[in-house]
C-alpha cells in the first residue's frame, strides 16, 4: 500500500481491501496471513461468496481441511450455481480433496443435501470416488487394521548381510545416570538435567526411561543408583508417588541374557546371609562383569544361576524377580543365550591369551590405585579376589611382590594355575565356533576400562562407601558399585521395574506406538522421560532415524533423548556442520520447521540431544511447498543412491523406500498438508518427479556446500528401477496413511502383491555385520552384470534416463524383514504377481547387492528359479 494511503474502515471497499491483502499474502505462501484476511473480509461482507471461496483455499493449502469444507458449504450456500457454474466447479474439486484429506486421517465429515448438490455441480469425479471410499466401515476398519499391522512388518532397515549382529560385551562410555546430574555431564548438557524433587507428583508417578543399545547395562544401573540418590531430596508424598519403569533394549539376545544374569546374581546377594557365600557371589558378579576368564568356582555359581534361570523362563507365565518384566517375544532368544552358556564347552584358559601384549596405561590408573594390579592383569590376564579367598589361590600372594628373580618364578607359578583352575567366561560368546582368540583379544583392552568407569561413577556417587582395597581394588570398586544398585534397589523396592526387550530400536518403538494397548492394560509405558541411546544411531540414520523413530516416542517437551557416534564422528571433524545434513540433509537449526524436534546439542566426538515439540506445528513456522519438496527430493534420491564410503569412520545409510514412507507420515504429523505429501508420493509412483536434483554420489559425509543442482535444468527422472519397489509398499499400507492418494483404479491392490523367495549363494564380505543389502533383478538380454564395474554411476545413469533401455532392465527392491539366511542363501521380497510373470516370461535374474559399496554379493538366480513364498 502506497505511503498514506488510509485503509478502509468499512463497506464494500474495506472488503475488497482485505481481499487485496489476502491475495498477496497468498502469492507470497502465507497462508496464516491470507486466512486472517479473507475472514476478514467474508465478516466485512458476509453475503458476497468470493471471500469464503478465497477463504477456503487458504486453508486448503493450510492443511486445515475442516474448516476449508465449512468455508466452501457457505459459499456455496450464496452461490447461484448457474451463473457461477466455473467458480462452483471449483468448489466442488476443491470439497471433494478436502473431504478425502481430512477422512483419511480420521476426520470423515458425513454427506449431507448440501455436500451432494455441490459434488453434483462438479466436473471431477475422482475426489469425490475418494472420500466415500473413505467412509467409515467394518470393512474400512479391518483394512486399516491390516495396513498398519503391515507397516509394522516391513523393513526400515537395509538387510544385514550375516545373520548374526555384533556381539558387543563390554560398553564403551562412561557410566551415567539417566538423572544427567552435573558431576556426569559438563555444564552444556544442563539442559537436559532432570531434577526429580522439583517435578509435580503426577509427572513423579510416570517417569519411564529407555536404553537402546543397552550393552552391559552400566547406564542402567547407574540410572538406578542417580534415583536412589535423588529419593533423599524428595519430601514424604513425592516419595509416595514416585515410580519409575526402566526399559532396556538390545537387538542382541546374549547381551540382555548377560545383564539378566547379572540381575539374578544381585538379588542373590540382596537375600544371601552367610558371610563366604555372599563373598563367593559377590566375586562371581565381579569376574562374569569385567573379566575373560574365571575362577571354577564362580563358574559353578554361575552355571546354577543359568539352570535356575532357565526353569523359570520355560514357566507360564514367567516371575523371575518382582523388580524384573521381560518382553513376551523375547524369552525365547534370551533363553537361546542361556542355552548356549549352560552347554558351552568348559574351556581352560588358553595359552594365547599370554602371548598377547597389554601395556597398562598408568596415567589413567594411578588416581584409582590400579597401578599394581594392572601389571598384574598384564601377566595373568586376570583380577586379584578379594584376600579372603586367597587361601583357594595362594599363588596370588606373589602381587604383592611383582619384582625380582623369586617374584618372575612365582609368576610363572601363578599363571599356571590360571592356566589350569580358571576357565574362560562363557557370557562373552554368541557363538560356541567362534575363536577364543577372536572374542577374547577384541575386547582384553577393555577390562580395566570397566573398573575405571564404575569407580569413577561410584566416586561421584558414593551411595555406599566408596572403599580403596590394597590388596584387590578392582575387585573393591566393582563390588562398591554393585553394592550401590542393590541399595537402590532395597530403597526402591516396589516403585522400580526393569524391562528387558530383545528387537530393533526403531521398529520396537514403532509397535508401542502403533500398538499400544497391550502395553497399556500390562501397566508397561508407551512414551518415555528420557531416553539413551548410545551408538545405534550410527547404524539407523543418525538424527534423521532418532527423529521418525526414538523422538515420537517421548512423553513430552520437556523429555529429550541422547546418543554419541562413536563411530562415524571422525569423519565430521573438518566440518561439523556437515553432520546432520549427510543423515538428514538439514542443518541443525532447520530441525525444528521441518521434522518438528530440537536440536539441543549435537556437537562431534561427543553426545546428540533432541528433543520434541508440541505437534502439530503452528503453520507458519513451517517451510515452504517448494522448499519441502526440494528436501523431499533430496532425501528421497539419496534413499535410492548412497554416497560412497568414508575409509576413515563408518558412515552407514540404511534407510529403505520404507523408511521414506515413514518420513511422509512424519512430516503430517509435523504439520504439513496431506495434499502436498500425497501429490509428491504420486508423481514418483506415476514416474513423473520433475528435479533438477540429483543424489549425491561423492565420498560422505555431505558438505554443507555441495551443489545439489550443478546449474541443471529440470527434468522428469527415470524411476523405473525402483518404482515396483515403491508401488508395492503403498498397496499394501495405502489405508493406514493419514493423506488420501489419487491414483488409477488399476493401481495394485495388496492382494496384487506376493511374497517371493529364490537361493542364491551368498558372497563374503567386509561388511558383513552392516545394513547394506537390496536385492538387484536384471533382464540379462540388457544387462551384462559382470560388464559393469561401477554399480552407482550406472544407477546414476539409470536415475538420468540415459541409456534407457539398460534402465528398464533394472530393479532395485528391498529384501522382506528379516529375510536372507546366510547359510541356505535364500532371499525374500515382495512385489506385485504381474511383474513377476513378467519378469519369468522374460528370464530375468536377481542378486543380493550392497548398495554401500555398490557391490554383488551373491550369485544370481534364474527367474524361473524364484518360488512364491506363503
Amino acid at each position: 500500500m502506497a505511503k498514506g494511503k488510509k485503509i478502509p474502515k468499512s463497506g464494500a471497499t474495506a472488503a475488497i481491501w482485505a481481499k487485496e491483502k489476502g491475495n498477496e499474502a497468498f502469492k507470497a505462501s502465507k497462508w496464516v496471513g491470507a486466512v486472517q484476511r479473507y475472514a476478514e473480509a467474508e465478516k466485512i461482507s458476509p453475503t458476497n461468496p468470493v471471500y469464503p471461496s478465497n477463504l477456503s483455499a487458504a486453508l486448503f493449502e493450510m492443511g486445515d481441511y475442516g474448516s476449508c469444507a465449512a468455508a466452501i458449504l457457505r459459499a456455496c450456500s450464496r452461490l447461484d450455481f448457474e451463473q457461477d457454474a466455473t467458480l462452483a466447479a471449483r468448489l466442488s474439486a476443491r470439497l471433494g480433496r478436502s473431504l478425502a484429506q481430512a477422512a483419511a486421517a480420521g476426520s470423515y465429515i458425513h454427506p449431507t443435501e448440501q455436500i451432494e448438490r455441490i459434488e453434483k455441480a462438479g466436473t471431477e469425479p475422482a475426489p469425490w470416488l475418494m472420500w466415500r471410499a473413505l467412509a467409515p466401515s467394518a470393512a474400512r476398519e479391518l483394512e486399516v487394521e491390516a495396513a498398519r499391522k503391515c507397516l509394522l512388518d516391513l523393513p526400515i532397515l537395509k538387510q544385514v548381510p550375516s545373520a548374526r549382529c555384533e556381539y558387543f560385551v563390554i560398553s564403551h562410555d562412561d557410566v551415567k545416570s539417566m538423572l544427567s546430574t552435573s558431576s556426569d555431564f559438563d555444564a552444556r548438557d544442563a539442559t537436559d538435567t532432570i531434577e526429580l524433587p522439583r517435578l509435580p507428583n503426577q509427572r513423579l508417578a510416570s517417569l519411564a526411561f529407555f536404553y537402546g543399545g543397552v550393552g552391559d547395562a552400566r547406564h542402567a544401573f547407574g540410572t538406578l543408583i542417580g534415583l536412589h540418590e535423588a529419593s533423599h531430596e524428595m519430601t514424604p508424598a513425592q516419595r509416595d508417588a514416585f515410580r519409575v519403569h526402566i526399559t532396556l533394549l538390545d537387538i542382541k539376545e546374549h547381551a540382555l541374557a548377560r545383564d539378566l544374569v547379572v540381575m539374578f546374581l544381585l538379588s542373590k546377594i540382596m537375600a544371601c546371609t552367610d558371610t563366604l557365600q555372599k563373598l563367593e557371589l559377590q566375586v562371581t558378579v565381579f569376574y562374569l562383569y569385567t573379566a575373560l576368564i574365571i575362577p571354577a568356582y564362580c563358574h559353578e555359581r554361575l552355571c546354577d544361576a543359568l539352570a535356575e534361570i532357565r526353569v523359570t523362563l520355560s514357566q507360564d507365565p514367567v516371575h523371575l524377580l518382582p523388580w524384573i518384566r521381560l518382553d513376551a517375544r523375547s524369552i525365547h532368544g534370551i533363553r537361546s543365550a542361556l542355552d548356549l552358556w549352560t552347554n558351552f564347552p568348559k574351556r581352560s584358559t588358553p595359552n594365547f591369551m599370554f602371548e598377547h601384549e597389554f601395556s597398562p596405561e598408568d596415567d589413567q590408573n594411578s588416581p584409582f590405585h590400579l597401578q599394581v594390579e594392572a601389571s598384574w592383569y598384564a601377566q595373568t590376564k586376570t583380577f586379584l579376589p578379594p584376600t579372603e579367598l586367597w587361601d583357594r589361590h595362594p599363588e596370588f600372594s606373589v602381587s604383592r611382590e611383582l619384582n625380582g628373580l623369586k617374584a618372575k618364578d612365582r609368576m610363572r607359578t601363578a599363571v599356571t594355575q590360571i592356566q589350569k583352575h580358571w576357565v574362560v567366561n562363557p557370557t562373552l560368546f554368541d557363538d560356541p565356533r567362534k575363536p577364543d582368540r577372536d572374542v577374547l583379544e577384541l575386547i582384553d583392552g577393555d577390562t580395566l576400562s570397566v573398573v575405571r568407569q564404575l569407580a569413577a561413577f561410584h566416586k561421584r556417587h558414593p551411595s555406599t562407601p566408596f572403599r580403596i582395597l590394597r590388596d584387590s581394588p578392582a575387585f573393591g570398586y566393582v563390588t562398591g558399585f554393585f553394592d550401590s544398585v542393590i541399595a537402590a534397589l532395597r530403597a526402591l523396592d516396589g516403585k522400580i521395574q526393569l524391562e528387558l526387550i530383545h528387537g530393533e530400536l526403531q521398529s520396537e518403538l514403532l509397535r508401542m506406538r502403533m500398538q499400544p494397548a497391550s502395553r497399556l492394560a500390562s501397566n508397561l509405558p508407551v512414551s518415555y522421560t528420557k531416553m539413551w541411546l548410545s551408538n545405534v544411531p550410527d547404524y539407523i540414520n543418525g538424527p534423521m532415524g532418532t527423529t521418525l523413530f526414538v523422538v515420537p516416542s517421548l512423553q513430552d517437551a520437556e523429555s529429550t533423548t541422547g546418543a554419541n557416534h562413536l563411530l562415524s564422528f571422525p569423519a565430521f571433524m573438518e566440518e561439523p556442520e556437515a553432520f546432520s545434513n549427510t543423515y538428514a540433509h538439514l542443518a541443525g537449526y532447520e530441525f525444528p520447521s521441518y521434522l518438528g524436534c530440537r536440536a539441543i546439542y549435537m556437537q562431534m566426538g561427543d553426545v546428540t540431544i533432541l528433543a520434541p515439540l508440541p505437534l502439530p506445528r503452528p503453520n507458519d513456522t513451517l517451510a515452504k511447498r517448494e522448499a519441502l519438496k526440494t528436501w523431499l527430493v533430496r532425501v528421497f534420491l539419496c534413499t535410492l543412491i548412497n554416497g560412497r564410503r568414508n575409509t576413515t569412520a563408518k558412515i552407514i545409510t540404511p534407510n529403505t523406500l520404507v523408511t521414506f514412507m515413514h518420513l511422509l507420515i512424519h512430516l503430517h504429523r509435523v504439520g504439513y498438508p496431506g495434499h502436498w505429501l500425497a501429490d509428491f508420493l504420486q508423481s514418483v509412483l506415476a514416474n513423473e518427479l520433475v528435479t533438477n536434483i540429483l543424489p549425491y554420489t561423492g565420498v560422505l559425509p555431505i558438505s554443507l556446500r555441495h551443489d545439489w543442482t550443478g546449474g541443471r535444468p529440470d527434468a522428469r527422472l527415470c524411476l523405473d528401477p525402483w518404482v515396483p519397489d515403491m508401488e508395492a509398499i503403498v498397496a499394501r499400507i495405502r489405508p493406514a496413511l493419514p493423506f488420501a492418494l489419487a491414483l488409477p483404479a488399476s493401481f495394485l491392490a495388496p492382494a496384487d502383491v506376493g511374497r517371493f523367495s529364490a537361493r542364491v549363494r551368498c558372497y563374503p564380505t567386509a561388511a558383513a555385520l552392516e545394513p547394506i543389502a537390496v536385492l538387484l533383478f536384471f533382464d540379462p538380454s540388457r544387462v551384462r552384470l559382470h560388464e559393469i564395474r561401477d554399480w552407482r554411476a550406472h544407477l546414476l545413469a539409470a536415475l538420468r534416463g540415459e541409456g534407457r533401455g539398460k534402465s528398464t532392465g533394472i530393479r532395485v527392491v528391498s529384501m522382506d524383514a528379516m529375510s536372507w539366511n546366510e547359510v541356505s542363501g535364500e532371499v525374500w521380497w515382495r512385489m506385485s504377481h504381474a511383474r513377476v510373470e513378467a519378469m519369468r516370461a522374460q528370464n530375468w535374474r536377481v542378486v543380493v547387492y550392497g548398495t554401500y559399496e555398490c557391490q554383488i554379493m551373491s550369485s544370481d538366480a534364474a527367474a524361473a528359479t524364484w518360488t512364491t513364498a506363503n
